[in-house]
């Protein structure tokens, strides 16, 4: 059965520590397993674990991975940034 981001997502919120491999990390980063496998080698990207060769991916670190690289505009507002 073929998992969707939307079901990971759905999985995952039922515990932070809920753990994905790298191709649904990625899905949930929006970006391509290569890219995420780049950033690993770089030192750059979410925090990971190896699980024996597994490298896994906790929910909660790629949700503060996404909230530390999160850039919003000087010239918006708290409001407008709210109401979209």
């Amino acid at each position: 059965m073929k998992r969707t981001t939307r079901g990971l997502m759905a999985m995952a919120e039922l515990d932070e520590d809920f753990v994905l491999d790298t191709s649904a990390a990625a899905r949930i980063l929006g970006v391509q397993r290569p890219t995420l496998e780049q950033w690993r080698q770089r030192g750059f990207g979410p925090a990971y674990h190896h699980v024996g060769r597994c490298v896994r991916y906790s929910l909660a670190d790629l949700r503060a991975f996404l909230a530390l690289n999160r850039i919003v505009p000087a010239n918006s507002t708290q409001e407008a940034r709210l109401t979209t």
